[in-house]
């Protein structure tokens, strides 16, 4: 049984989520470090009990540094309770060199600097994100949100046609590229043989700096991963 109290002394294991699909032992820490931390973090947050949410994912990440729902909630708790142990970007790095071929990490790493300002590396993450999942239906919107912000239309309007194109519903970004007369319908070549969307990745639910993130169930999985 692992349990909160002994986060202290736990150390960092840093295994892959991913791997766990193909190892039992894995599978089996990744159950009871869920089983035990996921859900009381998420309820300590709808309380607002940040010291303790923290630990918990703390907890969770030093096991599972990429895990897909508990990374996204930790960036954005660390960006709304101040605390010096609650460094996202040290998070999000440790999940990269954990498995730097999962499309996920960079749209979670892409959108946590989205919302400070800093768009040029949001974009690079975005862009490695759709490098390793063309069809990631959040990337693409999310990295046109950042074209629009800089003034570049015609690709924020290319990878709207996109993230539209692959089932994405959320009609925020039509609404700014028609706002500035740049919502051009253009001819797309599906970026795989069946044409499916990636699943979306769901931060923390609290409004963002853009307000136009997809919001899903915290039970979505990650997408694109190698």
């Amino acid at each position: 049984m692992i349990l909160l109290s002994s986060s202290v002394g736990a150390q960092t294991q840093n295994n892959d989520y991913y791997a766990a699909k193909s190892d039992s032992k894995l599978a089996q820490l990744l159950h009871n470090v869920e089983e035990f931390h996921l859900q009381l973090g998420i309820d300590q947050i709808k309380s607002r009990q940040y010291g303790t949410a923290r630990a918990n994912f703390d907890f969770i990440l030093r096991y599972f540094p990429n895990h897909p729902r508990a990374l996204p909630i930790m960036t954005e708790l660390c960006r709304i309770y101040k605390d010096s142990q609650c460094n996202a970007e040290a998070y999000l790095d440790r999940a990269i060199k954990v498995n730097d071929g999962n499309a996920s990490i960079y749209l979670i790493k892409g959108h946590y600097l989205q919302r400070f300002g800093n768009l040029d590396e949001a974009i690079d993450n975005y862009k490695k994100s759709l490098d390793i999942n063309p069809n990631s239906a959040n990337a693409h919107y999310n990295l046109g949100l950042a074209y629009l912000t800089q003034n570049q239309n015609a690709r924020a309007n290319e990878h709207a046609q996109k993230a539209y194109a692959l089932g994405l519903t959320l009609p925020g970004l039509r609404n700014k590229l028609e706002a500035a007369g740049a919502w051009h319908q253009v001819e797309l070549k599906p970026a795989s043989e069946d044409g499916s969307p990636g699943n979306i990745v769901q931060p923390l639910p609290a409004g963002d700096a853009s307000g136009e993130t997809r919001r899903e169930p915290l039970a979505e999985k990650a997408d694109g991963s190698k």
